[in-house]
């Protein structure tokens, strides 16, 4: 089953640990601005947004179907006034537990990552876990 994935959800999978799940702890500290950068140059590639002088500017204001690229462009449209791009990544960066949320359901949805629900003492969490890194091409060390 051949999946095509984005530039920003190839990333994400590189974050995720192949043998233990989760996200690799050197990988989370720079994950989130990571990401937005990721994002960026798709909306770029897409021309959605142009980025002129360091500053980012809204090319089509249309609604996306992509729930990422709709989180990022949602912002932009609502500001009167163009921002440079290290104002929105910073911006995006302070939302990265969001932004992680929405890059799990995406994938979830994908069936690239599972979730499996755990518990620590009586606090319950979820550990994200790749199905099969082999078939996005992902090789690890």
């Amino acid at each position: 089953m051949e999946r095509e994935l984005k530039l920003s959800e190839k990333l994400f999978c590189l974050s995720v640990n192949p043998k233990n799940g989760g996200i690799l702890m050197n990988a989370s500290a720079a994950l989130s601005m990571t990401l937005a950068g990721s994002v960026f140059v798709e909306l770029i590639k897409k021309e959605l947004v142009s980025f002129e002088n360091g500053v980012v500017h809204l090319v089509k204001p249309t609604l996306q179907n992509d729930e990422i690229h709709e989180f990022f462009l949602k912002p932009i449209r609502l500001r009167e006034k163009n921002r440079k791009i290290r104002t929105w990544i910073s911006w995006f960066n302070a939302r990265g537990r969001k932004i992680r949320k929405l890059f799990i359901r995406d994938l979830v949805r994908k069936n690239v990552l599972r979730i499996e629900e755990k518990r620590f003492l009586f606090i319950p969490y979820d550990k994200i876990y790749l199905k099969d890194p082999a078939i996005q091409g992902i090789k690890y060390l």
